[in-house]
């Protein structure tokens, strides 16, 4: 009975997750025509996927089952792209540099997760991180426990709407 009420928990996050992309292509959208070095953390390969294509950036995606990922990563270092979105491929293990903008449409159980794609933006001069939750769920307690001890200057939350 646990590993199918796990199981349920898990597709009940990719669910909520996967409501968020409309969200989360209007922010990228707006920092997209701002010029601004982003790294978008996906809840889902299809959320990836389809925000490259809703954003015309099909170049920019990276999950396990994309090819030359490597070549998309030198790219972005080497800022011939501004904007890059990825599941969880991205939150250790890459040199990633001169991010201004991280956007987490879906949290994680893991605070150590949540503080890796967080640190991936911090780096930056003035960074901030856009968060999106949905209130009155698991979401909205995770947040806030993650967030704890963090200075909220860099942090803009994004209540959505979970009656859609």
């Amino acid at each position: 009975f646990k590993n199918q009420w796990l199981q349920w928990g898990n597709k009940r996050k990719r669910f909520l997750g996967e409501l968020k992309t409309k969200y989360a292509s209007s922010l990228c959208y707006v920092l997209k025509e701002k010029n601004k070095r982003f790294i978008c953390f996906c809840s889902s390969i299809n959320q990836a996927e389809e925000l490259g294509k809703i954003l015309k950036s099909k170049n920019n995606i990276i999950h396990s089952k994309k090819q030359k990922t490597q070549d998309i990563i030198n790219k972005f270092n080497s800022k011939e792209l501004n904007e890059l979105y990825c599941v969880s491929m991205l939150v250790e293990g890459q040199n990633l540099n001169n991010i201004e903008a991280g956007v987490i449409v879906q949290l994680d159980g893991e605070e150590r997760v949540f503080l890796q794609k967080f640190g991936r933006v911090m780096r930056a001069d003035s960074p901030v991180q856009y968060i999106f939750y949905y209130k009155g769920t698991r979401d909205e307690e995770y947040l806030n426990k993650a967030i704890e001890g963090i200075d909220k200057k860099y942090i803009k939350v994004y209540e959505t709407n979970n009656r859609q």
